[in-house]
């Protein structure tokens, strides 16, 4: 099944290379199922990316939304209070490292 000729389907950023055989026809039509499944393998990527994401998900919320309520007005404090933390990803990269001699 092939969408309409008419309609202008958009192809770059949803169909990899790799798939445009199984995508297009050799006329140049597209069909539908394996485009729907390339448009549903590029929003997995773009939610993995956090370019998009869906209200009221917990996973794949507004990425924003994790931010500290005063993250504005501490901006470009916060980055050196990080760094100076010596938290648990310091206390993991020195574990690792001892396991590893």
């Amino acid at each position: 099944m092939f969408f309409d000729e008419a309609e202008k389907i958009p192809l770059a950023g949803v169909v990899r290379e790799e798939w445009r055989k199984a995508v297009v026809d050799e006329r140049g039509r597209v069909e539908r199922n394996p485009y729907e499944l390339c448009v549903l393998v590029a929003l997995r990527d773009a939610l993995r990316r956090r370019e998009i994401w869906a209200p009221g998900a917990n996973r794949w919320q507004n990425p924003e939304d994790d931010l500290p309520p005063d993250f504005e007005d501490n901006r470009d404090v916060l980055p050196v209070v990080v760094r100076r933390s010596g938290g648990p990803v310091d206390a993991l990269v020195t574990r690792v490292r001892r396991q590893c001699r």
